[in-house]
């Protein structure tokens, strides 16, 4: 190594050079598949400890009596509760956009990236855009943005697809990181 090489002052990797600021993708610290996969649980329990409880409630059998001739009922209703149906999906909403907005910035991270130590960074190893998150997170949830929907099934294999993705890509990255030009790596201590 040269004395001319320059480092990152927040987390100490080699820059290219000093007059292009640009992150040196040779020496960095890409975060593994376990790292990633962590990130996912983690995140996934905090909204599952909501949204869990609420579709067990919503989903359950529900009679309501209509009406009684002496003792007997005479109309039961079966309903799925449809209000807290509907909060599962305002919960879902919510998460959704903290997500977006959690990646995005100089933090870069979610509860369960901070959880596994790492972060989304972009080419210059600086912080994503509001927009930039929000084109991701889409790109990242083929459910969300309806393609299996329309693709009888095929979003689904995408998104097992960009799951796996880091397991073979040299600097980790999952289909969406490639269409985003974002690279997830190991946060700074």
């Amino acid at each position: 190594m040269t004395d001319d090489v320059k480092f990152c002052t927040n987390c100490g990797v080699a820059l290219a050079s000093e007059s292009t600021n640009t992150f040196d993708f040779e020496r960095a610290a890409f975060a593994s598949w376990g790292s990633r996969a962590l990130s996912t649980i983690v995140d996934t329990l905090i909204v599952g400890v909501v949204t869990i409880p609420l579709l067990i409630i919503g989903l359950s059998p529900h009679f309501v009596s209509i009406g009684f001739v002496g003792d007997h009922a005479t109309t039961l209703v079966y309903t799925k509760r449809p209000a807290i149906l509907a909060l599962v999906v305002v919960v879902q909403i919510v998460w959704a956009f903290y997500v977006m907005f959690a990646v995005s910035g100089p933090r870069g991270a979610t509860v369960g990236m901070r959880v596994a130590k790492i972060r989304i960074v972009d080419t210059n190893y600086s912080g994503i855009s509001k927009g930039r998150a929000i084109v991701r997170y889409l790109v990242h949830n083929p459910l969300v943005t309806g393609l299996d929907i329309f693709t009888r099934g095929i979003g689904v294999l995408y998104a097992l697809l960009d799951i796996l993705w880091p397991l073979w890509n040299k600097k980790h990255q999952s289909i969406h990181d490639l269409i985003m030009k974002t690279y997830v790596v190991v946060a700074p201590r």
